[in-house]
């Protein structure tokens, strides 16, 4: 799921993506605007996944994204990223997931 190539303006209210399914999957250029339209401005995506996923988050100028911290939820600890574009903003990462920004 590539969001930079995507018209997200129709995919609201999801709090939750998971990548689990058997192979690789990948979320690419997750941009701030596309977790606020995602969660309907709540402002927390959580990506489940294991070692085969990928997750990129896209900084942009003036919102980049920063790991802040890890948080366990249900035994498994994801990686929490925030966005200097508007701090109160989480997505929260499987640590099996390999993650990373890109710019």
């Amino acid at each position: 799921l590539d969001f930079s190539k995507l018209d997200n303006s129709s995919l609201k209210g999801i709090n939750e993506i998971d990548l689990g399914i058997a192979g690789e999957n990948k979320i690419e250029n997750l941009k701030l605007e596309d977790v606020l339209k995602l969660t309907n401005n709540s402002g927390e995506l959580i990506i489940k996944g294991d070692n085969n996923d990928k997750v990129s988050l896209k900084d942009e100028a003036g919102k980049t994204w920063s790991k802040s911290g890890t948080e366990t939820i249900v035994s498994k600890t994801f990686d929490i990223y925030s966005n200097s574009g508007d701090t109160s903003v989480k997505v929260k990462v499987e640590q099996a997931i390999t993650d990373g920004i890109t710019s």
